[in-house]
């Protein structure tokens, strides 16, 4: 769709485009005043239809019932303000710092992290693979302390080497996986310390995730 645009629809959407196709849709009139500079009033306002090349629709809650009527009478500068503030409107929205105290910002950052951290494990080690590793390390570790596997514990140790490495070089990639787990552990730890003493929401935007260490298994 081209040219510039206004509208709000059935008292709920407000829409807003400009003459570069550039648009930005609101699903309430709450969240329009969220992200708005300016000051403009829509409570009430039942459907509004503004593109100033050609025609202006308006209709008022309480006139529901009465037909749309073009109202056309040149450019309308509090419809125009909202077109000038879109770019505005959809940086702060983007942002999710914005509209947030300090205290709220370090919350936010910190759950962050934490899907973050969790992502980065369990892409390369989901948990049921964890599971099943810690399982193996600790029947090797029982196998060379000198105690015998009952049947079942046999068919689990057999079950995770592939046919190319023996169950010592599978132990050694256990191992390795789990300490790499904790290198990747230390790190969010040491970011969660990093959130925590920040001064600004300036600060935090600024701060860089954790540097995890490559995934090598």
């Amino acid at each position: 769709m081209e040219g510039k645009l206004f509208m709000v629809d059935r008292g709920t959407y407000v829409t807003a485009r400009d003459s570069n196709g550039v648009e930005i849709v609101f699903g309430t009139i709450e969240e329009f005043d969220t992200y708005y500079s300016g000051n403009l009033d829509l409570s009430g306002e039942y459907y509004i239809d503004y593109e100033p090349e050609r025609k202006v629709l308006f209709r008022s809650a309480k006139d529901n019932f009465q037909p749309l009527t073009n109202i056309w009478d040149g450019v309308i500068r509090d419809y125009e303000d909202v077109i000038a503030d879109i770019a505005n409107m959809k940086a702060k929205r983007e942002d999710p710092y914005f509209g947030l105290s300090r205290k709220q910002a370090v919350r936010y950052r910190l759950d962050a992290l934490r899907r973050l951290t969790y992502h980065t494990i369990t892409q390369n080690m989901p948990e049921w693979r964890q599971i099943r590793w810690n399982e193996f390390v600790k029947l090797h570790e029982k196998v060379t302390a000198g105690n015998a596997l009952n049947a079942l514990e046999q068919i689990n140790y057999d079950s995770l080497p592939d046919g190319k490495e023996t169950h010592a070089a599978c132990y050694k990639k256990c191992i390795a996986a789990f300490q790499w787990i904790a290198r990747c552990i230390e790190r969010h730890e040491r970011k969660k310390i990093e959130i925590a003493k920040t001064k600004s929401i300036d600060a935090l935007r600024e701060l860089e995730n954790p540097d995890y260490p490559a995934w090598e298994f």
